[in-house]
């Protein structure tokens, strides 16, 4: 491989966390409008890691819809859900998320 090589592969690591911060930003957009929020809507399967970094800006979120969420595990949606005090709904269709971790969010 060639420096060309290498420079077209940290393009692509710069689309991809462009593409991340910008799907992040229409989700924060879309949960400040309408207090509610759909992953899908977005073709987005976010890592628990960026739901516990975005969640804590949306405290008045009243919905939250995480189905095809695959990456979910309960400990980190558990903590992500606690920045959620106005929350009255949750969806999780189609989540990887066991019986006995969803007992422990």
């Amino acid at each position: 491989r060639g420096r060309a090589d290498d420079d077209d592969d940290d393009d692509a690591a710069d689309m991809v966390d462009e593409v991340s911060s910008h799907v992040a930003e229409a989700a924060l957009k879309c949960a400040q409008k309408n207090r509610r929020l759909r992953f899908a809507l977005f073709y987005s399967n976010p890592q628990a890691s960026q739901l516990s970094q975005l969640l804590p800006q949306m405290p008045s979120l009243l919905e939250l819809d995480l189905s095809y969420c695959l990456s979910l595990h309960s400990r980190a949606l558990r903590n992500a859900l606690h920045a959620l005090p106005a929350l009255r709904a949750l969806e999780m269709n189609c989540c990887e998320l066991l019986d006995e971790g969803a007992r422990d969010v």
